[in-house]
């Protein structure tokens, strides 16, 4: 079937969507995208990157589309099975104007280390062909993010979304703005078994826990046709969800040049 504008809004209007309650209450200005600022971004179980140059236009439409395909998927599965969550998660995403351009899968296995979880996901990232601009701020997300404490909202949120032993829905993706002016986003999944449960699973050590992980790396194009014509009934649909589920990273600042 060919997606078109008039599709992705159906799409959008009649998918099932988990319940809004999430249990956490925060009050927070609404996010503000800056086209001109490196930003990472808090989805649920996802992270975003934005560099400098993205639209505050795109920006907007990836994490909502992102967004609303995450919660398509979970109201789907339940995260029963990982293969089915992101089955539903990349059809959503179809459905909204994504194109698959390639895709590449590896796997990963290691105990007792002394290396962090979160930098086997740095690890794998590179090893994937992204690098440059884009690697460097999610790098610094997951860096600012291990130095905060329970009590932030953005990481009490994360760490909801990431604290079991088989961790499903975990995405990490890079958005760029091509020279040429192509809209494509890097999207990277994982899915993680570890051997024992810790708080904070994504920086936990390798020391204490062996971790199994599964990874597929995928570039993706965006119809901004498309997805624009849809973003009024997303807006619509996501109302309810935005102030639990999306949260800005703040970014630590770059150490001072030698």
């Amino acid at each position: 079937m060919s997606i078109t504008g008039v599709s992705a809004r159906e799409f959008v209007r009649t998918t099932e969507l988990p319940p809004t309650s999430r249990g956490i209450g925060v009050a927070e200005p609404p996010l503000a995208f800056d086209p001109v600022k490196d930003q990472a971004v808090v989805l649920g179980p996802q992270i975003f990157s934005f560099v400098q140059g993205v639209t505050t236009e795109r920006r907007d439409m990836i994490s909502t589309s992102a967004l609303f395909a995450s919660l398509a998927a979970d109201a789907a599965t339940q995260r029963i099975k990982s293969e089915a969550w992101y089955s539903a998660y990349a059809n959503a995403l179809t459905n909204l104007g994504w194109v698959a351009q390639e895709s590449t899968r590896r796997r990963f296995d290691r105990e007792h280390t002394g290396l962090k979880v979160h930098e086997a996901v740095i690890e794998f990232i590179g090893s994937l062909g992204v690098g440059g601009p884009a690697l460097v701020i999610i790098t610094a997300a997951l860096k600012a993010m291990q130095k905060v404490d329970d009590s932030k909202p953005w990481i009490t949120l994360f760490d909801r979304e990431t604290r079991s032993e088989d961790i499903t829905g975990f995405q990490i993706g890079l958005v760029e703005q091509k020279a040429e002016g192509d809209f494509q986003v890097k999207l990277v999944s994982f899915s993680l078994t570890l051997a024992r449960t810790n708080t904070q699973v994504l920086f936990a050590d390798f020391a204490t826990t062996g971790v199994h992980m599964d990874s597929t790396g995928s570039t993706l194009t965006v119809s901004d046709t498309v997805l624009a014509h849809a973003m009024p009934a997303l807006k619509e649909r996501l109302q309810a969800y935005v102030a639990s589920y999306v949260r800005e990273v703040t970014l630590l600042p770059p150490p001072p040049l030698p």
